[in-house]
């Protein structure tokens, strides 16, 4: 492909697939990669975009990711492109914990966000193409994935678009040459422990050798056409919703989501009725986190779901009949949102709260519990919404987690007098509805510690003193 057909393809793909007006200011996450820059590269290029960067260094790869580093701050030198840098601190992704690619992951993407309301940004974009589409197919086939999962990465997610998806990696390669621009490789990504990278470089190319040299175009047009056809699907199961189905307890209601199920929607083709089901359940909790094919195939028949406590769902969803209704709901009553009345939080330990929220917990060892404090102290990491990092000899456990109360008070960090939690949310614009799903995090003299995502307390700040750091995370957002 030419040079001139490359950036006709790129052009007419974030215009017209990925829907980005003309004159956007578009945040690209670079990290250095031959995608990423080829991806600056063409934005830059198009005269009616605003173009910015933002790289993070996750602390993991030691000298490679300083070289990484580096490069990116002297291509965008180079380029005449703002870029905004950061680098974790060693030890805060712990890279024996479980799921480190899917943690590290987590944190790029809280720094793209954070990174593009700060610009502001309209959008943020990522350097995924046609060969990463084909190698997640292929991972969701292996997975047993239904629809949804085949239809791949897709073009644009809310703020996130993905305008390369049009193009192969060697269109890409191709195109970087004839520009002239120079990138860094990963050398994580020849490692054949990992399973796209297996996928990548080992059958992909068995495939293409032995059984059809187009099959990362086939599987890119499959994911495309399915991704069509799910998009429709999902319209028809929200119009089955809407119309069969009863709302209790959303918008400003305290009380539990319930979504009530008349017989009139159990009537419908099982492949809607399933479709439909996860939106109730997506909308009850917030997310399909942890949700199976077996537990939809539970909620299939209505005389399948038991009374009294119910069929349990991940999240802390369940499922009741009641009079011939299919109630699915917050299975956790009182009058707190996230119904967790002074729920521990284990240190180290995970709490898994309703909507998708996830808290976690962890003291660090004596070299990154220096690495963070030097950091924090010194303006050089500047604190994260997702992330608190408190002095753990200023802590009572156990730790508490439950949502805000009329009159609850804290030391905000840097202040000396306490301020009411609401007004801390009326300073941060947060929405009245939201307020009552905002964890926070009290030790056992009931001080606020953190009001999660919003503001840290002064009461465990890190100082000269601090000896071990304790490392809370939150994953999710009261807000979805």
């Amino acid at each position: 492909m030419s040079r001139r057909s490359i950036v006709e393809n790129f052009r007419k793909y974030l215009f017209h697939t990925c829907r980005v007006p003309r004159g956007s200011r578009i945040l690209v996450g670079l990290s250095g990669g031959p995608d990423s820059v080829a991806l600056l590269a063409l934005l830059r290029d198009s005269a009616d975009l605003e173009i910015g960067a933002a790289h993070l260094d996750h602390g993991l790869r030691g000298a490679e990711s300083d070289r990484d580093a580096a490069f990116v701050r002297a291509l965008c030198s180079d380029l005449g492109v703002p870029l905004r840098l950061r680098s974790l601190a060693v030890g805060l992704l712990d890279p024996t914990g479980p799921d480190l690619e899917a943690r590290a992951r987590g944190e790029r993407l809280s720094f793209l966000e954070e990174s593009r309301r700060e610009g502001p940004y309209d959008y943020i974009a990522l350097g995924h193409h046609r060969d990463d589409q084909a190698e997640t197919v292929l991972m969701a086939l292996f997975r047993g994935s239904g629809p949804p999962g085949l239809a791949g990465i897709p073009p644009r997610r809310g703020r996130i678009v993905r305008p390369l998806l049009g193009l192969g990696r060697a269109d890409l390669l191709e195109y970087l040459e004839a520009v002239g621009l120079d990138f860094v490789e990963d050398s994580t990504n020849v490692e054949l422990d990992a399973t796209r990278n297996r996928i990548r470089l080992d059958l992909i190319p068995r495939i293409e050798r032995d059984y059809n040299p187009r099959i990362v175009n086939l599987l890119a047009r499959t994911a495309d056409l399915l991704a069509e056809e799910d998009r429709y699907l999902d319209k028809l199961a929200a119009r089955l919703l809407r119309s069969e189905s009863r709302y209790i307890g959303f918008g400003d209601d305290p009380g539990p989501r319930r979504i009530a199920l008349g017989n009139g929607f159990f009537d419908q083709p099982k492949a809607l009725v399933r479709r439909a089901l996860r939106l109730a359940y997506r909308l009850v909790r917030g997310s399909l986190v942890d949700l199976t094919f077996d537990h939809v195939e539970g909620l299939l028949e209505p005389a399948a779901v038991p009374g009294g406590s119910g069929l349990s769902l991940p999240g802390g969803i369940r499922a009741r009949n009641v009079a011939g209704e299919v109630i699915i709901e917050e299975a956790l009553e009182g009058t707190s949102r996230l119904r967790h009345p002074h729920a521990v939080l284990p240190v180290p330990g995970v709490l898994i709260l309703p909507r998708g929220i996830r808290i976690e917990a962890r003291i660090l060892g004596e070299g990154a519990s220096r690495s963070v404090i030097d950091a924090v102290t010194d303006g050089r990491v500047p604190l994260l919404v997702s992330h608190a990092f408190i002095d753990y000899n200023k802590v009572d456990l156990p730790i508490q987690v439950r949502s805000w109360r009329p009159g609850d008070r804290m030391r905000p960090l840097g202040m000396s007098g306490h301020r009411k939690i609401q007004d801390i949310f009326v300073d941060e614009k947060v929405p009245r509805n939201v307020r009552s799903h905002v964890p926070l995090v009290l030790d056992r003299d009931h001080r606020v510690l953190w009001v999660s995502g919003i503001r840290l307390s002064d009461d465990g700040k890190l100082d000269g003193d601090t000896e071990r750091v304790l490392h809370l995370r939150i994953c999710g957002s009261a807000s979805e």
